[in-house]
């Protein structure tokens, strides 16, 4: 299964009127994670908030982060980290069950053999192979932090797909979360999901709020708590990405466990 989508960001416009909210959306395209708009207007629906979106163009996470500091946006989800959990408002509920965290390597086909004999980090780390990432990306810290070589790049998505696939960038692979494999099939320049392991270390996505609109926090704080504890997320989450999950047989990999930093 395919999952075709945006990624969206949403702002909130300096008027709202009683329990109707006007919230700015900027769209990436190919990163099939509508799943994260729909959760929000739904969950902010179910606790008596009506959201209408208005797009925005698209633009980098670094951005993102400095229009939230300046609250020109609203909210964001983010793989949470300490420093922002410093700089912005967290919503506490997250938003994946913890499955962006099960990170599945993407590689040349041509590659694949030369993972078969790989099933412990000693195993990855032994190889010397090098994670292809986007410049400031949490898992950077968490590969770090696990003795496996990252490079840093200020690419995008696709971009990181086909510097793997060209075979003369210093890279051999690109980590992708579970639910992001199917979604990104359009952008991955011939990669494969290489079988038999999957790397597990806890993260999640949560919703990032500007610390300027404390307002809106405490709407999404009550709403994604009663998402949570209605089965709506879990809902929607098996919709999105139940097939793709199944597809991808998480339950017969052998499990490879990263740390975090303290």
């Amino acid at each position: 299964m395919r999952w075709y989508g945006v990624l969206l960001v949403f702002g909130l416009m300096a008027t709202a009127v009683a329990d109707e909210l006007s919230l700015t959306v900027a769209t990436r395209t190919g990163q099939g994670q509508a799943y994260y708009h729909n959760l929000l207007v739904a969950a902010l629906a179910d606790s008596g908030v009506s959201a209408r979106l208005k797009p925005v163009p698209d633009m980098p996470n670094a951005r993102i982060e400095q229009m939230l500091v300046q609250g020109r946006l609203g909210v964001h989800w983010f793989l949470r980290t300490p420093e922002r959990d410093k700089r912005f408002l967290r919503v506490s509920q997250g938003l994946t069950g913890g499955m962006i965290g099960w990170r599945i390597l993407m590689v040349p086909p041509a590659d694949v053999a030369d993972y078969a004999s790989m099933r412990t980090l000693a195993d990855l780390r032994r190889s010397r192979r090098v994670a292809a990432m986007a410049f400031g990306w949490a898992d950077a810290t968490i590969w770090q932090h696990n003795g496996l070589p990252a490079m840093q790049q200020r690419f995008s998505v696709g971009e990181l797909y086909r510097q793997v696939a060209s075979g003369k960038r210093g890279v051999h692979y690109f980590p992708r979360g579970s639910i992001e494999v199917a979604a990104e099939h359009d952008l991955r320049a011939g990669l494969v999901p290489l079988p038999g392991i999957v790397l597990i270390y806890p993260q999640d996505f949560y919703f990032y709020v500007s610390p300027a609109m404390p307002q809106l926090h405490a709407k999404l704080q009550l709403a994604m708590q009663q998402a949570e504890q209605s089965g709506l997320r879990q809902k929607l989450f098996r919709q999105y990405y139940g097939t793709a999950l199944s597809e991808l047989a998480l339950d017969k990999r052998v499990q490879i466990h990263l740390s975090s930093p303290p």
